[in-house]
This record gives C-alpha cells, sequence and structure tokens, in this order.
C-alpha cells in the first residue's frame, strides 16, 4: 500500500511541478533515484501506459481484476492542465454476494472508456464498452462523448457554493513558491532506498539502471507533513500512518511489496515502475495478489488534445441513467432535466389520471390520454412505481400520510 501511495505521489504529484534544474547529487545509486524524481520536474510532458492486476479466491472461486492504460499527459500550464486516455477494465469471477444475484451471472465483465481533460475545469468521457448490468444499460451511450464542467457538477450538486468553489480553486493553484518548497523537500528527504543493483536493461529504447527499492516510510510521512499546508491536513496523514503501521500484521506485509525501477542512464528520467506484492484480506478471502506496471516515454514532445466536436451534457446522460432500466420509456424522450424543472406540477392536460411532469419521466405524451396502469390513483404509473421502489397498489407507500406524488422522501 505505501508503495503504491509512493508512486502516485511521485508520478501525480511531483510530476504536476514545472521546470527545475535540480540541486547535485551525488552518483551513487540512492542518489541516481533521488535525482530522477527531481528530474520530473523538468518534463512539459510525457506518455504514460501500464496495467494494474489483481487478484484473489473466496471459497475457491478466484476472481481477477485488471485495468490497462494509456495516455498522454501535457503540464506545461500546471494550472491549466490537459490529457488524455483510453482505459479498459475487466473482472472475472465475482464476489458470493454478487454471484447470488441473476444480474451477475456472466463469466466476465468488460468497461472501455476513453477521457480527454481540455483544462482544469472541463473533461470529457466516451464510454466505448459498457455491460448490460439489470437495469443499468448504458447502450445508447456507448460511442457518445459526455462533457462534464466541474464548476456546474459541483453546482448541480449542491456540494458548494459559488464563493466556497472559487476558493477552492484557488488553494489548488500551483505557485512560484510551491515550486520551491518542492525543489527542497524533494533534496532533503530521501524517499526510496536502493536495496538491490540489477543489470542494466534497455526500455523504450533507452538504456537505464535498473534497481529494486523500498520506500522508506518514515521519510516518505517527512515529505508529505511538509508538503500539507494546513494543520488539519498534517493532523489526518498522521492519523493514516499511525493506523496503517500501528497494525503488525500490516505492517509486516507491507514488506513484502516489491518496487523495482528504471532509470535513463543519459537523461536520468524514470521510464519504468513495476510493483508486486500480497497482503492477507480475510481468512475465507486469503491472499490478495497486486501488481503495477507503469511506463513512462515521449518525454517533453508536443501533446494536441482535441476537443470532441459533438457532446452530451451531463444532464442528458443522468436522464438516460435514471430512465435505462424503465418500461415504456422512449429513448428520444430522454432529454434535459431542465426541460423538467419547467413543467408545471399537478396538470393533467390529458386528463388520463398521470401528471405531465410525470409522464414527462415516464416517456409518455402529456397531450394524449394513453392507457397507463396506475392502480393506487396516486399519480404515478404503476410501472414507474415499482422501479423507483414504491408500492403501486398503496398511494402512500412509506406511510407518512403523503401522497406518492407529493412525498420528497
Amino acid at each position: 500500500m505505501m508503495a503504491i501511495i509512493a508512486v502516485v505521489v511521485i508520478i501525480a504529484g511531483v510530476g504536476s511541478v514545472v521546470y527545475f534544474a535540480g540541486p547535485s547529487v551525488p552518483d551513487s545509486p540512492n542518489g541516481i533515484v533521488q535525482q530522477s524524481l527531481i528530474k520530473l520536474l523538468d518534463l512539459k510532458s510525457y506518455k504514460q501506459s501500464g496495467e494494474i492486476k489483481s487478484g484473489f479466491a473466496t471459497n475457491g472461486q478466484e476472481t481477477s481484476l485488471s485495468v490497462d492504460f494509456s495516455g498522454f499527459s501535457d503540464r506545461r500550464d500546471l494550472n491549466n492542465i490537459k490529457g488524455s486516455g483510453l482505459f479498459s477494465f475487466s473482472l472475472n469471477g465475482f464476489l458470493p454476494e454478487m454471484s447470488k444475484e441473476e444480474d451477475f451471472q456472466e463469466d466476465e465483465i468488460s468497461i472501455s472508456a476513453e477521457m480527454r481533460i481540455t483544462n482544469n475545469e472541463t473533461f470529457y468521457i466516451k464510454i466505448n464498452k459498457f455491460p448490460t448490468l439489470g437495469l443499468m444499460d448504458l447502450s445508447s451511450l456507448e460511442g457518445k462523448w459526455v462533457k462534464i464542467n466541474l464548476a456546474d457538477l459541483e453546482k448541480q450538486l449542491n456540494l458548494l457554493g459559488v464563493e466556497e468553489y472559487q476558493e477552492l480553486k484557488k488553494s489548488q493553484e500551483v505557485t512560484s513558491e510551491d515550486i520551491e518548497e518542492m525543489k527542497n523537500l524533494l533534496s532533503q528527504y530521501q524517499i526510496f532506498k536502493v536495496t538491490e543493483e540489477l543489470a542494466d536493461e534497455k526500455v523504450n529504447g533507452a538504456t537505464t539502471y535498473h534497481y529494486k527499492v523500498d520506500i522508506n516510510d518514515e521519510e516518505l510521512k517527512n515529505f508529505l507533513t511538509e508538503s500539507l499546508k494546513t494543520e488539519d491536513e498534517k493532523d489526518q496523514l498522521n492519523d493514516a500512518f499511525s493506523a496503517i503501521f500501528s497494525d503488525p500484521k500490516i505492517s509486516e506485509q507491507l514488506k513484502d511489496f516489491e518496487i523495482e525501477i528504471w532509470i535513463g542512464k543519459k537523461d536520468n528520467l524514470i521510464y519504468k515502475i513495476f510493483v508486486n506484492g500480497k497482503m492477507l484480506l480475510e481468512e475465507s478471502m486469503g491472499d490478495m495478489t497486486f501488481s503495477l506496471s507503469l511506463l513512462l516515454s515521449d518525454f517533453n514532445k508536443k501533446v494536441v488534445i482535441d476537443i470532441p466536436e459533438e457532446t452530451k451534457s451531463l444532464e442528458e446522460v443522468m436522464g438516460t441513467l435514471f430512465l435505462s432500466g424503465m418500461a415504456g420509456v422512449k429513448e428520444e424522450n430522454i432529454k434535459s432535466f431542465e426541460e423538467l424543472e419547467n413543467i408545471e406540477r399537478n396538470i393533467d392536460t390529458d386528463g388520463d389520471g398521470i401528471y405531465d411532469d410525470v409522464e414527462f419521466i415516464f416517456g409518455s405524451d402529456p397531450n394524449t390520454k394513453e392507457d397507463i396502469l396506475d392502480s393506487d390513483n396516486d399519480g404515478l404509473p404503476d410501472e414507474l412505481e415499482i422501479y423507483i421502489g414504491l408500492d403501486p397498489n398503496n398511494p402512500d407507500s412509506d406511510g407518512d400520510g403523503i401522497n406518492d406524488y407529493d412525498d420528497e422522501d
């Protein structure tokens, strides 16, 4: 786990900072590794690719997970990061709780998607493959780009107010002071310590040093602590470290994780990282194996991230997710929920006993009387009530004295 944390910190965090020539570091194996971390600060762009694999067995049934990924990162402007990526996810075998369900009887679940990040506010995602899982059918979204604006998402979910969002955004900006601090921290703390020198290897055409390394837990903790800005963040980090290392079992198992790193002999850049290990989850599940292989290449080459021409809004997607499993819903009737907000409540234009806003959700025409079954006469079709977990034969499903149509709970 500490190995994973370290890799994420070094590649995602340190790689976020821009140009730095780096202090003089001895040419010992530990010095070369430390210098390679500092050299990450030079990178304006790079390509990353790799795979994550995990597996365990439960009562003799094996479960395996694999994730393949590749993409580009453009970090010339750290306050306007761009990138692209392809991801594929595969799950073979299931937990006992899942395998009992009719919706999870297939031998494998496969998902593939593509993402493009055009700035710190906006990203696009396209689902290329997604299985039908019970009521969730995303086939209508396959091959279509969805635009997601983080500010709009925060607003829709009511997570933060406008002023709070702006304050959060400002606090995440990278300044020259942040860069200077990172310079000093990386030269002060030796996060990796070399345990074995292996034979040189060629990776993506470059001759590399090849080392086995361990995480220096105390140095990593100090590095992360000094990197954080607020006392609350530092307290949370200390609590996390205490929780991990106060458990002898976890602490001992973390030592079994192996980390290998490949560093270019000419440019001192990291070309590959490999993490491998296992942990005991529960007695019934046995050991969980884990491996991460990460390749870096195409350093400082021009990256072009195209904005998709045709996109769907997040609201349209949410409408599709909500309605995808509902019988009788026509895909052409799935529109923006903003339209639903403009439909006046308690209006039944065609007099069929179903209110117009409900007909909009159900996918029927509010201007044409149709034969829609509403057994309890609460203004909600039976099929809709069944789908959202209400009793189609009781106008007050939860017994709180409020008609299901008017009950916001």
